[in-house]
Protein backbone atom coordinates (compact mmCIF):
# COMPACT_ATOMS: atom_id res chain seq x y z
CA UNK A 1 0.00 0.00 0.00
CA UNK A 2 1.27 3.44 -0.69
CA UNK A 3 1.51 6.19 1.72
CA UNK A 4 -1.80 8.09 2.86
CA UNK A 5 -1.58 12.10 2.36
CA UNK A 6 -4.08 14.91 2.41
CA UNK A 7 -6.08 15.13 -0.56
CA UNK A 8 -7.62 17.98 -2.57
CA UNK A 9 -10.59 17.18 -1.46
CA UNK A 10 -9.91 16.77 2.26
CA UNK A 11 -10.32 13.35 2.67
CA UNK A 12 -6.60 11.69 2.39
CA UNK A 13 -5.32 9.95 -0.51
CA UNK A 14 -2.67 7.61 -1.51
CA UNK A 15 -0.03 8.05 -3.31
CA UNK A 16 0.88 5.97 -6.42
CA UNK A 17 2.98 5.70 -8.96
CA UNK A 18 2.72 7.23 -12.77
CA UNK A 19 1.43 3.98 -13.93
CA UNK A 20 -2.07 4.54 -12.49
CA UNK A 21 -3.30 6.99 -14.86
CA UNK A 22 -2.68 4.01 -17.66
CA UNK A 23 -4.61 1.79 -15.72
CA UNK A 24 -7.81 4.70 -14.85
CA UNK A 25 -7.64 5.39 -18.65
CA UNK A 26 -7.62 2.22 -19.15
CA UNK A 27 -10.25 1.18 -16.55
CA UNK A 28 -12.64 3.82 -18.07
CA UNK A 29 -12.61 2.99 -21.51
CA UNK A 30 -13.56 -0.63 -20.41
CA UNK A 31 -16.52 0.59 -19.07
CA UNK A 32 -17.60 3.19 -22.14
CA UNK A 33 -17.08 -0.16 -24.81
CA UNK A 34 -19.05 -1.97 -22.41
CA UNK A 35 -22.21 0.31 -21.94
CA UNK A 36 -24.64 -1.60 -24.67
CA UNK A 37 -23.96 -4.78 -22.73
CA UNK A 38 -24.51 -3.12 -19.36
CA UNK A 39 -27.53 -1.56 -20.53
CA UNK A 40 -29.07 -4.68 -21.24
CA UNK A 41 -29.06 -5.62 -17.74
CA UNK A 42 -30.59 -1.83 -16.60
CA UNK A 43 -34.02 -0.86 -15.72
CA UNK A 44 -37.55 -2.09 -14.19
CA UNK A 45 -37.32 -5.91 -14.05
CA UNK A 46 -33.79 -6.37 -14.80
CA UNK A 47 -31.28 -7.81 -12.72
CA UNK A 48 -28.88 -4.88 -12.76
CA UNK A 49 -25.32 -4.14 -13.68
CA UNK A 50 -22.24 -4.40 -10.35
CA UNK A 51 -19.39 -2.78 -10.28
CA UNK A 52 -17.43 -5.50 -7.59
CA UNK A 53 -13.61 -3.75 -6.73
CA UNK A 54 -11.59 -6.16 -4.01
CA UNK A 55 -9.23 -3.76 -3.25
CA UNK A 56 -10.24 -0.76 -3.60
CA UNK A 57 -8.19 1.98 -1.50
CA UNK A 58 -9.14 5.32 -0.57
CA UNK A 59 -10.27 6.34 -3.73
CA UNK A 60 -8.23 8.86 -4.67
CA UNK A 61 -4.48 9.52 -5.32
CA UNK A 62 -1.93 11.43 -5.89
CA UNK A 63 0.59 10.47 -8.57
CA UNK A 64 4.06 10.62 -7.23
CA UNK A 65 6.78 13.22 -8.72
CA UNK A 66 3.56 15.59 -10.21
CA UNK A 67 1.44 15.76 -7.36
CA UNK A 68 -1.77 15.39 -9.88
CA UNK A 69 -4.46 13.83 -8.49
CA UNK A 70 -6.82 11.39 -9.75
CA UNK A 71 -9.81 9.68 -9.00
CA UNK A 72 -9.09 5.80 -7.93
CA UNK A 73 -10.39 2.72 -9.54
CA UNK A 74 -14.08 2.70 -7.79
CA UNK A 75 -14.73 6.46 -8.04
CA UNK A 76 -13.77 6.77 -11.87
CA UNK A 77 -15.95 3.35 -12.59
CA UNK A 78 -19.04 4.74 -11.34
CA UNK A 79 -18.09 8.17 -12.79
CA UNK A 80 -17.26 6.54 -16.03
CA UNK A 81 -20.55 4.27 -15.91
CA UNK A 82 -22.88 7.82 -15.35
CA UNK A 83 -21.10 9.78 -18.96
CA UNK A 84 -21.30 6.27 -20.70
CA UNK A 85 -25.80 6.53 -19.96
CA UNK A 86 -25.12 3.20 -18.11
CA UNK A 87 -24.55 3.29 -14.11
CA UNK A 88 -24.08 0.52 -12.43
CA UNK A 89 -26.69 -0.37 -10.74
CA UNK A 90 -24.60 -0.72 -7.43
CA UNK A 91 -20.74 -0.47 -6.55
CA UNK A 92 -19.38 -2.78 -4.16
CA UNK A 93 -15.75 -2.01 -2.41
CA UNK A 94 -13.63 -4.49 -0.04
CA UNK A 95 -9.86 -3.21 1.01
CA UNK A 96 -7.84 -4.91 4.07
CA UNK A 97 -7.65 -1.43 5.26
CA UNK A 98 -11.46 -0.35 6.73
CA UNK A 99 -9.98 3.09 6.71
CA UNK A 100 -9.39 3.10 3.22
CA UNK A 101 -12.19 1.38 2.63
CA UNK A 102 -14.23 4.25 4.52
CA UNK A 103 -12.35 6.66 2.42
CA UNK A 104 -13.59 5.17 -0.69
CA UNK A 105 -17.06 4.89 0.22
CA UNK A 106 -16.72 8.68 1.16
CA UNK A 107 -15.61 9.75 -2.39
CA UNK A 108 -18.76 7.17 -3.92
CA UNK A 109 -20.98 9.48 -1.96
CA UNK A 110 -19.96 12.55 -2.85
CA UNK A 111 -20.33 10.94 -6.48
CA UNK A 112 -23.88 10.57 -6.05
CA UNK A 113 -23.89 6.79 -5.78
CA UNK A 114 -27.30 5.50 -4.18
CA UNK A 115 -25.87 2.93 -2.76
CA UNK A 116 -23.88 4.68 -0.27
CA UNK A 117 -26.17 7.80 0.44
Amino acid sequence: MGELVEGDDGLQVEEVGRWAKDKIASLCRYIEISRAVRKKWLGPGKGGAAYVELFCGPGRSRVRRTNEYIDGSCVAAWKASLASKAPFSTVYVGDADEYRRSLAIERLKRAGHPSWN
